[in-house]
């Protein structure tokens, strides 16, 4: 019961860190062009030499930032973030100049958020602000990465939250399943040990080692 309740109050305070930091808002993204940046620029200014491969900067923390990426072309703003193709693989950054995936693939806007994969198969979903709401180590194929819909019609993929500790990146260590929306949204909380999915608005969970059922608000209903 005890460890129940930490793990809830952990992510409920996730959930309110998240909702302060979603509050500000992303500047307006613009690409100039040149063989050198300017001497000044703002948040969301990002340059790029065509001239020169992997010659693209962002303007952030008040100075311009090299993305340092060696086969970057041509920046371009698309749902709320940078891409940048990287080679055979494409880098996303967010409008401000934060670069959060230098080599992904199989990118798939989903509502607000952007879901994919990096060239290691690890899989990720990301929200504008900057926020990794998920990303783990998908080597063995055991997560079937694909849209499920609520009763309610509503979209949702089954992931587990973000924890950034190296050790329990890997599907089989990790844990924290739930179902998250387009919206970034816990519509099921990230509690349960594996992934799973609902059938008529209820879902087998592995809870602690132990299986239960729940319904689509992640509520035991055995």
């Amino acid at each position: 019961m005890i460890r129940t309740s930490i793990t809830a109050f952990v992510f409920w305070l996730g959930m309110l860190l998240l909702g302060v930091h979603a509050l500000g808002q992303m500047p307006a993204f613009k690409l100039l062009h040149g063989t050198r940046p300017p001497d000044s620029g703002k948040p969301g200014i990002w340059f790029h030499n065509p001239k020169e491969p992997g010659q693209i900067f962002a303007f952030h923390d008040g100075d311009w930032v090299n993305m340092r990426l060696a086969r970057g072309e041509h920046p371009k703003e698309k749902g709320g973030f940078v891409w940048i193709k990287n080679g055979l693989c494409t880098a996303i950054a967010t409008i401000d100049g934060r670069l959060l995936i230098e080599r992904a693939y199989r990118l798939q806007p989903f509502g607000e958020l952007l879901v994919g994969a990096t060239d290691d198969q690890e899989i990720f979903a990301l929200h504008p602000n900057g926020d990794t709401l998920s990303y783990f180590s998908n080597q063995i194929g055991r997560a079937p990465v694909a849209f499920q819909k609520l009763m309610d019609g509503t979209l949702v993929y089954c992931l587990p939250a973000y924890a950034p500790i190296p050790s329990i990146l890997d599907t089989w260590e990790i844990r924290g399943w739930g179902m998250l929306d387009g919206q970034g949204n816990w519509r099921t909380p990230p509690l349960f040990d594996d992934f799973f999915r609902f059938e008529t608005g209820q879902a087998k969970v592995m809870h602690y080692g132990v299986v239960r059922t729940i319904n689509e608000r992640g509520e035991f209903v055995d």
